[in-house]
């Protein structure tokens, strides 16, 4: 057996040092290793200097670094307000609208279940635009007398080519001026519509037959039941044969492969887990064979859970068909027919086409979109609103795309310089569900997920669609009057955080851009957009001097799936601790579970399209758009590398034993996660000339008829019976998938989620302490946990979106923090019981002096929020109020230092 080569003398010192400095990297330190003892305790010590004196020593000049943290810039903010290019809007007017999107949550959610069904819900927050108005009003059969109409409708028509060219530039500026046209003059819009090409996909079909002009409009509107009924532009007999023919497939499938005992529940769990239980062996007959290999297994298993086929097409309708006041459920049998029709509309005006809309394209995804701009070669604008295949992280592979069509094209012609982009929506559950009340809005994800992930992978993301854009020019993206800004703006993150973070995004950018000299300035801009980062996830406590003069903006990492240099802020804690050629950036991650959720059928119709990109590889790279080169202190491109290089082969010894000679991995992104891949798709014309195979077909039939057993079996078995869970207890949406009633994950108690409760919860005025906060005694391990941030709402809260603000309540003003206070009077009593109680053990064994600073370090972070808040409310600028604490935490070091000496 082959053994490693013995190290000794200056080669082993050489090898081992090096393989444990830098555990496998030779680019990034490990910053969880631990630092040297001299290093710490002169850290300590200049951080203790840094209470007192409001300047640090900057290690790359001679000069001082100005003090700064989070009440710092919470000052700042309050004195200067937010980037022009963020918004046009004061902090107060961007908190209250914060305030009123919170309390629309609560309010439009305030419905049981029964009410619901009776047609008391409410439009929930989130929705973009409602493009039925786009659509409203038609009749092909009036005919109108342009002998009689105004010259100035005629060019609106488009029967004049400086008309087409209005229609084209209002266009051009996103789909909610149409809408918006639309809502106020909807006569006129009847005629200016004439000069556009606006296409119902439902109806598949134009529904004012255009008269030219470069426009495609496709919109899917959101119909009730009853209006898809009695709409005469749509053939409802399309979705109601595709129904019966699902009825038939299941009671075809019922009858040949016949009844089998309930699949779910913990016997069946149980002997899934235990190999010496004897298992329940499904009668494979031909028939069961013969769907299972047309439909799958687990739908022939659930269709053989029926209890009976009694009634059955009238149990479909009372269970799986909407009322008429509700929403229509579109099957993905027509679905499939309609993007099919849309497609064959498009290839043939390719030529024509310079603006483009999509509005909630049920099967459209990333890839669909890289097919359809790779054959329109006249496009300009984009705009992507609302589609339920494409999420947030979708914007940069789209930028990639962009940047690759614009490449391609001829040198002069037309390139595409515009992109309006807002992303799916989750907006919960339309009602609420249960005593806990289990339906949130987290507008990313349908269900909740890590928020040390979600938030800095977002902000990882916008920050890169910023980079990105800006270097390609790409208008429309990030205006501040853009569909992605009002995205950004509806998610439930607190007030203010994504704005600030842009706001410190835009000045860092600009003051590199300009070459600034003013390293203050630049500092400055960088830690308000880390604030924003980290809020809520680490503590502030000790930002100065520390994090702000030491470390803040100096470590990056590699992430192993993109393949960019990051700044640790936008690494999760939990990847911060992974191997330097296994790390992965938030950003990623956040973007691979985007792209596995599962809710609302994205994932049968993403199988759908499947079909049709047979040499489609998830994990192939697209061609990188160039971030602006003013970014690169932020990320930076390290790699495009993705083939990882084999390690060093086994080396013979001078006694001749194999030895595995040391070496560093290699940081090449062969790690990728995501699903983004646009490359080895088919062209537009060969995707409409697909085959309608077989496998197409039952792939479509399969989810209708999977959504419409789930919905009769959660009928059938609404409790638990005899040994029998629930059948909503077997499935993660409740037994209704692609359904009203569709579950989301019930959140975890004591867990921080992005929701408008708990974003809400964590800005407003606490009543009391917060239970969590009050230090640990005794044990080590409770003295360890009592350092974590927690969710680090208590102590960062105070200055967390720029000021203390409860829209809500006081629309015109910082509101009042005595609550705040008080709290922090308790928790000041606590912490100096905590003092008292490590100094009089440092006693006994002659620690006195470093325990008693350490307890003054404690007090600092919680003591400075409540003095500084104080002040605020009473008017005071906060340098009075924070020489007042600091006056008063020496105080609190001299007396615990002097009672150290004495005993």
């Amino acid at each position: 057996m082959a053994r490693k080569k013995p190290k000794t003398g200056a080669d082993s010192k050489k090898r081992t040092g090096g393989r444990n400095k830098h555990r496998g990297s030779t680019r990034f330190e490990d910053h969880n290793s631990p630092k040297d003892p001299e290093n710490l305790k002169s850290t300590s010590k200049m951080a203790r200097e840094a209470v007192v004196n409001p300047t640090c020593r900057n290690p790359a000049s001679s000069g001082t670094i100005k003090r700064y943290g989070a009440v710092a810039s919470s000052e700042r903010l309050m004195a200067e307000g937010l980037h022009p290019d963020v918004t046009d809007k004061s902090l107060n007017e961007e908190a209250l609208d914060w305030g009123l999107k919170a309390r629309f949550d609560v309010e439009t959610r305030d419905v049981t279940r029964s009410e619901y069904l009776e047609g008391n819900g409410k439009v929930l927050i989130g929705k973009y635009v409602d493009s039925g108005i786009l659509i409203q009003g038609f009749n092909p059969s009036v005919k109108p007398d342009l002998a009689r109409v105004s010259r100035l409708l005629e060019v609106m028509a488009g029967l004049e080519p400086y008309g087409q060219v209005v229609g084209e530039h209002m266009a051009s500026n996103g789909i909610r001026d149409l809408e918006a046209f639309a809502s106020a003059f909807p006569d006129r819009w009847m005629t200016l519509s004439s000069g556009l090409a606006v296409w119902d996909t439902i109806a598949r079909k134009f529904r004012n037959p255009p008269s030219g002009g470069g426009v495609f409009v496709a919109v899917t509107p959101e119909l009730s039941r009853g209006e898809y009924n009695n709409d005469p532009e749509i053939p409802s007999q399309w979705g109601k044969e595709a129904k019966a023919l699902a009825v038939i497939r299941i009671v075809e499938m019922f009858s040949d492969c016949g009844p089998e005992a309930p699949f779910w529940g913990k016997r069946e769990a149980e002997r899934a887990r235990d190999p010496s239980l004897p298992r329940r062996v499904f009668t494979l007959n031909g028939a069961a064979e013969l769907y299972t290999s047309m439909y799958g297994e687990q739908l022939v298993k659930m269709v053989r859970s029926l209890p009976h086929l009694e009634a059955f097409e009238e149990t479909v309708e009372a269970v799986a068909e909407p009322l008429d006041h509700q929403p229509h459920h579109h099957l993905t049998q027509v679905t499939l027919c309609d993007t099919m029709q849309l497609l064959i509309t498009l290839h043939n005006r390719q030529n024509v086409i310079t603006v483009l809309h999509f509005h909630q394209t049920a099967l459209l995804d990333r890839r669909l979109v890289a097919v359809i701009l790779r054959d329109l070669p006249n496009v300009k604008m984009l705009g992507i609103y609302e589609c339920p295949l494409i999420h947030v992280g979708d914007v940069l592979c789209l930028l990639d795309l962009i940047n690759e069509v614009n490449k391609n094209r001829p040198k002069g012609e037309v390139r595409l310089g515009s992109f309006d982009f807002y992303p799916r929506y989750h907006s919960g559950m339309p009602y609420k569900k249960g005593p806990s009340n289990t339906s949130s809005t987290y507008g990313l994800t349908w269900s909740h997920e890590k928020p040390d992930v979600v938030q800095r992978g977002l902000l990882s993301i916008v920050m890169q669609a910023v980079l990105k854009s800006r270097h390609m020019k790409i208008g429309m993206l990030m205006d501040k009057k853009g569909a992605f800004l009002k995205f950004l703006s509806q998610l439930p993150f607190q007030p203010l955080q994504i704005l600030s973070f842009l706001d410190g995004l835009y000045r860092y950018l600009d003051l590199v851009e300009a070459g600034s000299k003013a390293g203050d300035a630049l500092k400055m801009a960088l830690y308000d957009m880390l604030k924003a980062v980290r809020l809520g996830l680490e503590s502030f406590d000790r930002d100065w001097p520390k994090y702000y003069c030491q470390s803040m903006g100096k470590n990056k990492l590699f992430c192993s799936s993109c393949g960019c240099d990051f700044l640790q802020e936008f690494f999760s804690l939990d990847a911060r601790g992974t191997r330097p050629h296994r790390r992965v950036c938030a950003a990623c991650t956040l973007r691979l579970w985007l792209d596995e959720e599962k809710d609302h059928g994205k994932a049968d119709s993403k199988e759908l399209l499947d079909i049709f990109f047979p040499e489609w590889t998830k994990s192939d790279f697209n061609d990188d758009a160039p971030f602006d080169k003013h970014g690169e202190g932020l990320v930076r491109l390290q790699t495009k590398q993705n083939i990882r290089p084999p390690p060093p082969t086994m080396q013979v010894a001078a006694d001749g034993t194999l030895y595995q000679p040391s070496y560093t991995e290699p940081l090449v992104r062969d790690n990728k996660l995501h699903h983004d891949s646009l490359q080895k798709l088919v062209t537009l014309p060969q995707f409409i000339g697909y085959k309608y195979t077989d496998d197409l077909r039952f792939r479509a039939q399969r989810t209708d008829m999977t959504r419409i057993v789930a919905l009769v079996l959660k009928e059938c078995y609404p409790e638990e019976k005899m040994g029998l869970e629930p059948f909503a207890s077997a499935r993660v949406d409740g037994g209704s998938p692609n359904h009203f009633d569709e579950s989301q994950t019930p959140s975890r108690v004591g867990f921080h989620h992005l929701d408008y409760g708990t974003s809400a919860a964590a800005f407003s005025k606490p009543s009391k302490p917060r239970e969590f906060c009050k230090p640990q005694l005794n044990t080590a391990a409770s003295r360890a946990a009592s350092t974590l941030p927690h969710n680090g709402f208590p102590r960062a809260h105070p200055f967390a979106g720029g000021e203390i603000y409860a829209s809500h309540e006081c629309p015109r003003r910082f509101c009042d923090p005595g609550d705040l206070v008080n709290g922090r009077r308790a928790l000041r009593r606590a912490h100096l019981a905590h003092a008292q109680h490590q100094l009089d053990a440092a006693d006994s064994r002659h620690e006195g002096s470093q325990l008693g600073q350490e307890a003054m370090r404690a007090l600092q972070g919680e003591e400075a929020c409540s003095f500084v808040a104080h002040g605020l409310s009473d008017g005071k600028p906060a340098s009075d109020t924070t020489d007042i604490f600091t006056s008063s935490a020496r105080r609190i070091l001299d007396t615990s230092s002097d009672k150290a000496k004495t005993g």
